[in-house]
Formats: structure tokens, sequence, C-alpha cells
């Protein structure tokens, strides 16, 4: 599969955060269609989520069936990761599910 497509995303909720003179964070509640994306191939770009750079996010669940997923952002926030929870070494891979996260970053 290629990377996640823009089609692909809901955002349920958008707000921002910062100090009082400087709100440069935008934080946004998702929801992502997956079919096989999340590794370092089939990426989750910052773009198709509405940043420019990502630095933060909240661990993925399912809702239907109750599975969580750990995410991280790649080192050049660029990227979603999700990990492989078969995999002991916990190493990105893609996944296929629908799942709600919080990410934030800079528009």
């Amino acid at each position: 599969m290629p990377a996640l497509a823009a089609s692909a995303v809901t955002v349920l909720d958008t707000w921002v955060e910062g100090g009082p003179n400087g709100k440069r964070h935008v934080c946004k509640r998702l929801t992502l269609n997956l079919v096989a994306q999340g590794g370092p191939t089939n990426n989750i770009s910052a773009a198709v989520l509405g940043f420019a750079r990502m630095i933060d996010c909240s661990a993925a669940c399912d809702a239907a069936s109750g599975d969580i997923y750990i995410s991280a952002i790649s080192p050049d926030g660029l990227f979603l990761l999700f990990n492989d929870p078969s995999n002991a070494a916990n190493t990105p891979a893609d996944q296929t599910d629908v799942v709600t996260l919080t990410v934030r970053g800079i528009a």
C-alpha cells in the first residue's frame, strides 16, 4: 500500500496550545483508516495530517476491537509511526485498523 491519503483522515477536534502570547502548537484528535500504513515505507506524513512538523502524539486506540498501538513521531517530526505489537523488539510496522489518537505539532 502507498502512504496514507488525506481521505483516510478524519479530524474530530482541533485546538491550540501555548503561552498567552504565542499559541504555536496545534493539537488534533484524529481518526485514521489505516490499510497497511504506519511503518517506515508506507508512511503517515505530517503534511497529510495537516502539520508542517509533529512534536508529540498519544497512543492510538481502535474503539471497536480495543486494540492499542504505541505510536511515535519520527526524529525529524515528519512521520507518524506505529509499533508492531506482535514483535518483541517493538519495531515500526504497517498496521491495518481504524484508530483514534491525538497529535500535536506546528501547522
